[in-house]
């Protein structure tokens, strides 16, 4: 059975907050997962940072890599930079070692305080980056 993903974005601060409740068992439920990101993101019309609360993630262990590959080859055009947050220790760091695999920055911290304070860093970075 699919999951569902609860999306809301805050166009003052240029963050959508995800909320997945997906359990990942398939590479046809990994391309839905992202399909399901692709839609909500192409919709916006922009480049955003995500903020996602993975405490209702799950991958099955065999999908990790894949999960890495599709997470840099389908959303990653519609970011400006993301941090993930919460879950187990053990979820977290099956992300964070798909993320690796991907040749991403892991970008996932134990708290939603911790992740939010790592975009509101790189939107200051970006801010102060100068042209060209």
């Amino acid at each position: 059975m699919p999951g569902s993903t609860k999306f809301s974005y805050d166009a003052k601060r240029n963050i959508v907050s995800v909320e997945p409740h997906w359990e990942l068992s398939s590479r046809e439920e990994v391309d839905r997962f992202f399909a399901e990101y692709v839609r909500y993101l192409s919709s916006l019309n922009r480049e955003v940072y995500m903020l996602a609360d993975i405490s209702h993630l799950k991958i099955h262990p065999s999908l990790v890599e894949y999960y890495g590959e599709m997470s840099r080859t389908s959303v990653l055009d519609h970011l400006l930079g993301f941090a993930r947050f919460g879950g187990a220790s053990y979820d977290r760091m099956l992300i964070r070692f798909s993320t690796l695999k991907a040749h991403l920055d892991p970008n996932i911290y134990a708290t939603r305080e911790e992740a939010l304070a790592a975009i509101e860093e790189m939107q200051r970075s970006t801010a102060n980056r100068p042209p060209g």
